[in-house]
């Protein structure tokens, strides 16, 4: 991967042309487009010395703010030489405009790291082999001033024609557009997929535990991995939750190996709960549900502590899913991979998560 830190802020044009690429991406097959874009403008920058994606020359009607003109010294036409030709360079990026990439950057690299510290810990090798998937894989974006759209700012070279888009969300993106308004509202935890614009989403504003922020990594990051490779229709609501049963399925085996034997105690002794609980309301396990109970302390005991109430409630949810995926697999008589997926169906109906609502 070339380091682009040098290109930050500035128009880099080989051959005339800005490497500046706009597109809404709401629509399947404006989707498909723009990845072959993307991957054709990477495989014929690959082989030259110039190579970046932080130009600012945008339509009017994204409504960003114009560029002020003193920040567009063009170079003298007389210039003697190529040398001072080239030392002339146009910057089209204000400081803040520099400021917000750096620190979309340290949000996305801070999760991914703390998502490859977790996959290294436990040397799970389909943690790794995500890892390894998206590391190679992204395309740094910024939601774009209009709808649920994103705005490439940098590209980096990759293996292959699978991408995914990588937004940091960061404060201000809240008044990019009413999209995003909501998104960043409604933001469950550190992270999420959205496949119907191939993103994954960071949150940069809400403080996370290491722990937290790479479990999310590796969660969103497979959900990304197996769209992607597999392209199945995450529209279908069983096909959805199959999707989301295997990827709890991973973030539980990788959450017991860093929680160790003190997880797997607390993990016993709250599936005893749950039966406790279905048993004294007549409920049969795979029927019904029995509520959650928070155990903040012992996370922060085993885990490191949270460092913000969604820190606090994703690890609790997280755990509720594990010991009631636990549960089935002990009591239940009926087909236990289904009856998971039934059971995250009826959760993510409950918090307006299934596709569609």
């Amino acid at each position: 991967m070339p380091n682009l830190d040098g290109f930050l802020g500035r128009d880099i044009e080989p051959d005339g042309q800005g490497f500046v690429v706009e597109a809404d991406l709401s629509a399947d097959s404006g989707r498909r487009d723009f990845l072959k874009g993307v991957a054709a403008m990477v495989a014929a920058a690959v082989g030259s010395s110039v190579f970046g994606g932080c130009g600012r020359k945008e339509p009017k009607e994204t409504g960003a703010p114009e560029v002020p003109a003193e920040a567009e010294a063009e170079a003298p036409s007389n210039v003697g030489t190529e040398a001072e030709a080239e030392a002339q360079v146009q910057v089209r990026a204000s400081s803040e405009e520099i400021a917000n990439l750096k620190r979309r950057k340290e949000v996305f690299l801070s999760s991914l790291e703390a998502g490859e510290r977790i996959a290294r810990q436990t040397g799970d090798k389909e943690a790794l082999a995500v890892i390894a998937f998206v590391k190679d894989s992204y395309v740094l974006t910024e939601p774009a001033a209009q709808g649920l759209a994103c705005r490439v700012i940098e590209v980096q070279s990759g293996s292959g024609e699978q991408w995914i888009f990588a937004t940091p969300l960061i404060a201000g993106d809240e008044f990019k557009s009413a999209e995003w308004n909501r998104i960043m509202k409604s933001l469950p935890a550190a992270g999420m997929f959205l496949p119907d614009i191939n993103t994954l989403v960071v949150d940069g504003v809400t403080p996370f535990s290491e722990f937290t922020k790479g479990i999310l990594a590796l969660h969103e990051g497979r959900h990304a991995q197996r769209f992607v490779t597999d392209k199945y229709d995450w529209k279908d609501t069983r096909t959805f939750c199959c999707q989301e049963r295997d990827t709890h399925e991973f973030q539980n085996r990788l959450t017991a190996t860093i929680g160790g034997k003190k997880y797997q105690d607390l993990l016993g002794r709250e599936v005893a709960r749950l039966k406790a609980e279905l048993d004294g309301a007549g409920i049969p396990v795979g029927i019904g549900m029995a509520p959650r109970s928070p155990y903040h302390a012992e996370f922060d005991e085993i885990f490191g502590p949270a460092l913000s109430d969604k820190d606090r409630k994703f690890r609790e949810t997280s755990f509720w899913i594990d010991a009631n995926f636990r549960l089935l697999e002990k009591y239940s008589k009926g087909d236990v991979a289904e009856q998971k997926a039934l059971f995250l169906k009826t959760t993510y109906a409950e918090g307006g998560l299934l596709p569609g609502s």
